[in-house]
């Protein structure tokens, strides 16, 4: 079987802007669906997860709690800054910035964001409750630098056994007045040597002359699921 193909790069993403408002254990979410691997597909491993990465803006991060939710229901905290709310431990992170927001009463409208990222992979620190001193000056404060990768306030070990397909869900929980915030964005990178999914047009090259004749009717579209394994790829003259 031959085809050009596109590679699946393991990326999920949702671009939904989420306005966190201000709130007293209030929770807010956002989520996306993760397709087209194959339905056996599960979380085995913490090194099926490259990284979450969150772009945001918060006025307080000591009021935030934040996590991910996979699609059975287990989830990993990725920011744990007060306490005690709905996540267990917290350590609060006081009047540092997320991001360069609009430091007001609330419902100013968005600020600048920053990415910020968690990896138990290739995390350069520790969790961001060990690290509030990893601080720049933004325009309004003082904000949590966004270049370093951070570790999880929780582990993703507590995600093994969770189907990859599904709702993802990130969720916030905002634990006291005044301050607010926004994710413009947030993404998913499960790594793509695990499960590659490659899409083409695929067809049977019955004379092995590494060309789609008449004969030999390709299917465009076609999904093809390269699961772990051992495998030696190839290109034709074609490339």
């Amino acid at each position: 079987i031959f085809g050009i193909f596109g590679q699946y790069n393991g990326l999920f993403q949702s671009n939904n802007i989420t306005y966190l408002p201000d709130g007293t254990g209030v929770q807010y979410q956002d989520s996306f669906v993760v397709s087209g691997l194959p339905s056996s597909a599960t979380f085995l491993d913490p090194i099926f997860l490259n990284s979450v990465c969150v772009e945001m803006e918060h006025s307080f991060i000591g009021d935030l709690e934040m996590w991910i939710e996979c699609p059975n229901g287990q989830i990993t905290p990725l920011l744990n800054s007060f306490a005690p709310g709905f996540l267990p431990g917290g350590a609060s992170g006081g009047s540092l910035f997320l991001g360069n927001p609009i430091d007001d009463a609330g419902g100013g409208g968005p600020g600048i964001p920053y990415q910020y990222c968690f990896s138990s992979n290739y995390n350069q620190l520790g969790p961001v409750s060990q690290n509030y001193g990893n601080s720049i000056v933004a325009t309004t404060g003082i904000s949590l630098n966004p270049t370093a990768v951070y570790q999880p306030d929780g582990s993703f070990s507590s995600l093994i056994g969770c189907p990859l397909n599904g709702v993802w869900k990130i969720k916030v929980q905002d634990n006291l007045g005044i301050d607010d915030g926004y994710i413009f964005n947030w993404q998913v990178n499960i790594d793509p040597s695990l499960y590659t999914t490659t899409s083409g047009r695929v067809f049977n090259d019955i004379n092995t002359n590494c060309q789609e004749d008449s004969l030999e009717p390709g299917i465009a579209n076609l999904p093809v699921i390269i699961e772990p394994g051992n495998y030696v790829a190839y290109t034709n003259q074609l490339g």
